[in-house]
């Protein structure tokens, strides 16, 4: 995703969002128990970001220029926490 600029980096987070969110439940059952639920936490909060950030959107001035593009970067950095979170359970869990 390097050579993707913010807005377009920040479409294919939530595409993969929404992917993981719908075919997840195939995924599971490649998991042990314990790691199905760990995925079902990243799933869980994966979501509970997007949407914190899509009830946040747009709430700002109409002439800031700034908070867009800020939003963007923290909705970013919001699913990256998320995904190192779950990472370092599933390293701890192996």
């Amino acid at each position: 995703m390097s050579g993707l600029g913010l807005h377009e980096a920040d479409e294919e987070i939530m595409q993969l969002v929404k992917e993981l969110q719908s075919v997840g439940h195939k995924l599971k059952l490649y998991l042990s128990k314990s790691d199905s639920k760990l995925f079902e936490e990243y799933l869980r909060d994966s979501q509970t970001e997007y949407d914190a950030a899509k009830e946040s959107w747009g709430m700002w001035d109409q002439d800031d220029e700034i908070s867009p593009m800020q939003h963007t970067e923290h909705t970013i950095a919001g699913q990256g926490q998320v995904a190192e979170k779950v990472l370092e359970r599933f390293k701890l869990s192996s």
